[in-house]
């Protein structure tokens, strides 16, 4: 439709006018917008109003134009009037412009001053009639009559530019006659802004020669400042010569030559140096760029190239030149393996300078990767590029080098050069490193080079790493070198024969004994037997077995061959050596000849380098594959923990070769035929006379029990019910002998469950023992199976148990008495079980201590601690829960009830003497120049310096073992101190109060002795009061009545005692008998004592002395 019309106007020549029409109508229409012009921008076009009609012969513009806000001259009547409003009450909202038609018919020709009330009275009035119509008045009324349309813009324009001046309303304004309007003004008061920069602020640019480029919001022209345009590096010298060109809204600033790489420039243009075409003048303005042309370039990889790696899941890190961004290849980074598959998915992740390869899963142990960065996939922050494409490798290795030696662990009678050689899969030469003071070795310890000597005992400890770092497990080797250890030996004395008495004449002597040596899992058979011709022919391969008879010594060493040597001397390494003297012998002379013992002595030779060390050996019936063998005995050799050889023995009249005796007693009988020789084991009898007596002199010698089985004399039993074994444990000048009972697991109280027959236990210190040390001996009881290895265990923790309370007594009274101490030389305490009692023996009751101090000190020391070591001894037999005998708890419990005792004071000796009345069993002798007490229990022929128990000790198999573990693991953890003080004090009570039963002896009883040293009875023996006080002392300290953990020890009562006998001096010797009361309760007399504070009372004992008329000596 329209395009009809159209054409229907372009027919009239009027079409022109049309056109015209139109354009004005969109020249008015943009002349006009919903903008808004600012308070201060009501000020710049008033101002610009007044100019423009005094300049144009007061005529009024047609337009006024605001920073580009354009309003016709009625517009902009109504923003003024609304402005002026709007200020009077301090509002300074921008006025919107508004579409304001014009004043059709102007009229009016007021003049004159109106005030500040009227004009905004007016200005109100103008701006609603506006608001209401739609354009401007064509008039205004006020006091000085109508004001013209053209008057009110000129007027209301004065009112404005007054405000923008000042800041304020004026009071009054002079209103003029304006009429007709020309022209238009056009205000542009907007400072040019920078819109961009190239290079943008801060921006890292690649080109040395950059031209840099500022636009701005609008056309610029030179500036008053335009010459103070510059830029300038980080010294702030400028760039000279630096050419500065306008292109409209651009400004471009070029230089000669190049910018220096690396440096940060910075743009500066100062405040006036650039203005719009206004004159507008910008205000100052600053942009920083830095220059980076250099390529990119990696410092760093993790894993190095080619390196060899042992995390299977490595993450892979490089590291830049400088802060980096994906690049246009960012995606073509790859891991591959040696075949070129890629690793998929790989991760890819970019922090600062570094750029992080991960991947899911793990890469294949033993394979070689590579990692691939293409030239465009990493970029720096200026977008330069690597130069090349980047490649790198690393190798997988998971698996840990071993290291293998040349020596195994053992005990050397010289040094050793030990050779280390480490293998791995990738790596040819992994590094070894090692120790040898006993700490594990890391990287850090000593790198393996050449050969390590072991010149000394040693603990080398070594492990490997490859090149990878895989770390292989730490070997252990133990080196003893002999001179370092203490050597010591153990000797079985084992019988060659069985001896018959022949009545009062004579004795018949039948040589026999089968003996195996097992060591390193090799046997090593021996054989003794009378060496006529045929003895042995019906024993499948005796004649293949060395014999004993004759002189030669046999040494098996533990690591080596059996070989014969002519002396023990030769002897250098662990083992153990056979032997038996050379002695004159025929056939006939066996008869009525050789009744001493022809023993075979078998020594274990061993090395003790520890600081403690256990050493065992455990008789019993042989058993194979668990099955008993008759006849025959072992005894198993046992070092710390460790099973070291086993010496096996027949019987020395084993029932299948009986031919000797019954030769020597058919010939004995005068009756002899070679029938009888030929006859089984029975029934030869008609062959053989016998007298009818004979059961009655025809004994087995050691035992004296008939050769004949139940009276018949048909049949000879297979040899005596038990055999008498020698052993001797020697080191340094210890030197214990104890004879020990064979049965060959047939004695009355032989258990073969218990696992044992006989037990001899050894614990052998070097040192002070520790609570660490029993510690660490407790922790090893799990291995110790129960049967004889667990009685080994617990023979010896009963033995290392009394050195330990021993110990702990010494640093008491060290304390007490103002000593030192420190155990200069090895002790050696035993324990074990024989004939089913269990006992502990210390052959040294100075427990091996060197003690400094003053000489009354040190003899004091000596004495309560060798003294009280007895009790120590009964205790540590205790714990295993069974009743125990000791010489002073004997001795001073049965003097405590009444029983005599004997003192005999040896001038000779300068000993002391303490025995029970007519019983020599226990004897306590005490070395008066030393004060070392040694008390001795004589039990089945042992001198024993310690204590046995009262019932059957089989029972460390299992359960008394664990009694003893369970004390001394109570003892580690009881918060007083075990010694407790002096032999009679406090913490000696608060450790029996808390204690398990059997704990009532300790000490207690041991405080007798002391009482009669402290009491002097040592020195001045014929003093009956000495003997008074000191047994006044004893009963004090053995009756409390009563007492509280940890507090002061309260005495209700203390037995009065009285002598029954006096003292008998004989030469040297002076003997004194006596009697202590009845029992405890025997002429007690009630004495007020706070608590015992010595072992003596005060001087009120000698008071009532004289009250009772005591003398001072006999």
């Amino acid at each position: 439709m329209f395009t009809r019309v159209f054409e229907g106007l372009l027919r009239f020549k009027g079409i022109f006018v049309f056109i015209f029409l139109v354009l004005t109508v969109i020249s008015v229409l943009s002349c006009v917008s919903a903008a808004s012009l600012s308070v201060d921008e009501v000020g710049y076009g008033s101002s610009a109003v007044v100019n423009h009609t005094l300049d144009n012969g007061y005529k009024i513009p047609g337009y006024v134009k605001v920073n580009g806000k354009n309003s016709t001259s009625p517009s902009f009547l109504n923003t003024l009037t609304k402005t002026v409003v709007q200020v009077n009450q301090n509002v300074k909202t921008p006025v919107t412009i508004s579409s304001v038609g014009a004043a059709p018919n102007p009229s009016g020709s007021a003049t004159g001053n109106l005030s500040k009330s009227e004009y905004i009275t007016i200005a109100g009035n103008v701006k609603s009639f506006i608001s209401s119509n739609g354009r401007a008045p064509n008039y205004a009324s006020s006091s000085k009559g109508n004001i013209r349309y053209e008057s009110l813009v000129y007027f209301y324009a004065k009112i404005m530019r007054y405000y923008q001046t000042n800041g304020k309303l004026p009071s009054t304004m002079n209103v003029l006659n304006i009429q007709g309007t020309t022209g238009g003004v056009n205000i542009d008061t907007t400072r040019p802004t920078v819109t961009s920069v190239d290079p943008a602020n801060n921006k890292i640019i690649t080109v040395a020669d950059k031209a840099l480029v500022i636009t701005f919001s609008e056309n610029i022209k030179a500036g008053s400042a335009f010459t103070s345009i510059k830029v300038t590096n980080p010294d702030g010298v400028k760039v000279d010569p630096l050419y500065k060109v306008i292109n409209g809204k651009t400004l471009t600033l070029t230089r000669n030559g190049y910018y220096i790489n690396g440096l940060t420039y910075t743009i500066t243009l100062p405040t006036g140096s650039i203005t719009d075409t206004a004159g507008n003048p910008i205000t100052m303005f600053i942009s920083k760029f830095t220059v980076d042309f250099v390529k990119l370039t990696v410092t760093g990889v993790d894993p190095a190239n080619n390196k060899i790696i042992n995390v299977a899941n490595k993450a892979l890190v490089i590291t830049f030149s400088e802060a980096i961004k994906a690049g246009s290849a960012f995606t073509s980074i790859k891991v591959t393996n040696p075949d070129g598959v890629s690793v998929d998915p790989l991760y890819k992740v970019i922090n600062g300078k570094t750029l992080t390869l991960t991947r899911n899963g793990n890469y294949i142990n033993g394979l070689t990767y590579t990692i691939t960065l293409p030239t465009g996939s990493i970029t720096d922050t200026a977008g330069n590029t690597l130069a090349a494409a980047f490649t790198s490798k690393f190798t997988v290795d998971t698996t840990k080098p071993t290291v293998t030696t040349n020596l195994a662990s053992g005990v050397y009678n010289t040094a050793k050069s030990v050779i280390l050689t480490a293998t791995d899969n990738l790596d040819t030469k992994p590094s070894i490193y090692y120790t040898t003071n006993g700490s594990t070795p890391t990287t850090s310890s000593t790198k393996y080079t050449t050969p390590i000597s072991i010149l000394n005992t040693t603990t080398l400890k070594f492990m490997a790493m490859d090149n990878a770092g895989n770390q292989g497990p730490v070997n252990i080797k133990q080196y003893y070198i002999i001179k370092d250890c203490d050597t010591f030996n153990y000797t079985v004395k084992i019988p060659n024969r069985v001896s018959v008495n022949m009545g009062s004449s004579t004795a018949i002597i039948f040589p026999y004994r089968e003996i195996t040596i097992t060591m390193n899992n090799r046997s090593y058979p021996f054989y003794w037997n009378y060496p006529k011709l045929g003895w042995n022919v019906s024993y499948n391969g005796t004649s293949s077995r060395p014999n004993l008879f004759g002189g030669s010594i046999y040494f098996i060493p533990e690591n080596g061959n059996m070989r014969v040597i002519d002396s023990l001397d030769e002897i250098d390494s662990p083992g153990i050596s056979l032997y038996c003297s050379r002695l004159g012998y025929n056939w006939d002379s066996i008869y009525g000849g050789y009744v001493m013992g022809w023993p075979t002595e078998i020594t274990y030779h061993g090395y003790f380098a520890n600081n403690i060390n256990q050493f065992s050996a455990i008789f019993d019936q042989t058993r194979i594959n668990g099955t008993a063998i008759p006849e025959t005995e072992s005894i198993y050799l046992n070092l710390n923990g460790v099973n070291k050889a086993i010496i096996s023995f027949t019987m020395a009249l084993p029932e299948y070769n009986d031919y000797g005796l019954r030769k020597a007693l058919a010939i004995e009988t005068g009756t002899y035929y070679d029938a009888p020789m030929q006859t089984g084991y029975y029934n030869y009898v008609p062959y053989t006379y016998f007298r009818d007596d004979i059961d009655d002199y025809l004994r087995f010698s050691n035992t004296n029990e008939s050769v004949f089985v139940a009276g018949n004399y048909g049949s000879i039993r297979a040899g005596p019910s038990k055999e008498f074994v020698k052993t001797i444990f020697s080191m340094n000048n210890y030197t214990i002998e104890r004879e020990e009972t064979v049965t060959y697991g047939r004695g009355d109280q032989y258990d073969h469950s218990n696992g044992f027959e006989v037990v001899q236990s050894f614990a052998a210190v070097k040192g002070v023992v520790t609570d660490d040390a029993i510690q660490q001996w407790l922790n090893k009881k799990s291995s110790y199976p129960i049967g004889g290895m667990k009685a080994a265990y617990g023979t010896f923790m009963t033995a290392l148990t009394t050195l330990w309370l021993s110990d702990k007594l010494a640093d008491e009274m060290a304390s007490s008495l103002n000593v030192t101490w420190s155990r200069s030389k090895p002790t050696i305490v035993m324990s074990g079980v024989s004939g089913g009692a269990g006992y502990v023996h210390c052959q040294d009751p100075a427990m091996g201590m060197s003690v400094n101090g003053s000489a009354d000190n040190i003899k004091s020391f000596r004495f309560l601690c060798s003294l009280l070591l007895s009790e120590v001894e009964r205790m540590a037999l205790g714990s295993t829960g069974i009743s125990v005998d000791s010489t002073l708890f004997k001795i001073v419990s049965q003097v405590l009830n009444g029983a005599t005792f004997e003192m005999t004071l040896d001038d000779d000796n300068n000993t002391l003497t303490l025995m029970l009345d007519g019983n020599d069993n226990y004897k306590i002798i005490i070395d008066l120049t030393t004060g070392v007490v040694k008390d001795i229990l004589n039990a089945n022929g042992f001198s024993l310096k310690g204590a046995e128990t009262m019932s059957s000790a089989y029972c460390y198999h299992d359960q008394l073992t664990n009694n003893q573990y369970q004390v001394d693991n109570d003892l580690l953890h009881l918060g007083a101190d075990i010694a407790g003080g002096a032999a009679i004090s406090a913490g000696v009570l608060i450790l029996l109060a808390s204690g398990p039963p059997g704990w009532a002896g300790l000490l207690i009883f041991g405080g007798a002795l002391a009482c009669f040293y402290a009491a002097g009875c040592f020195e001045d023996y014929d003093n009956p009061r000495n003997w008074i006080k000191g047994t006044i002392s004893i009963g004090i300290a053995a009756i409390p009545g009563g007492y509280e953990a940890k507090e002061t020890i309260y005495l209700s009562q203390t037995p009065w005692l009285l002598m029954k006998s006096g003292v008998i001096s004989t030469g040297s010797k002076h003997v004194l008998k006596a009697t202590v009361g009845g029992s405890f309760a025997e002429g007690t007399h009630n004495v007020a004592i706070d608590c015992l504070t010595s072992y003596t009372l005060n001087d009120v004992e000698d008071r009532i002395m004289d009250y009772m008329g005591v003398p001072t000596h006999f």
